[in-house]
């Protein structure tokens, strides 16, 4: 338990000192946790993605609402 709980601190460290925008354009195999070159979509939907920046990863639809929120960010009322 103890080995999760140090992941999930790092993550979020590196999430947190990461040099915004994140760039979640990495995608990891669930399995080996390694980068995945030329991913299929099936591949894309539900995966863990990495920020190539700071190396911090969360998952697919966390990444997608991360996104939508920097393009509204981005209109101006």
């Amino acid at each position: 338990m103890g080995d999760i709980l140090f992941e999930i601190r790092v993550n979020n460290a590196q999430l947190e000192h990461c040099e915004k925008p994140h760039d979640f354009s990495l995608v990891l195999d669930r399995l080996t946790k390694k980068i995945i070159k030329n991913p299929k979509p099936e591949q894309r939907l539900f995966a863990k993605l990495q920020c190539s920046k700071c190396d911090g990863h969360i998952d697919s639809i966390n990444a997608s609402w991360y996104k939508k929120g920097l393009e509204d960010g981005r209109v101006k009322l």
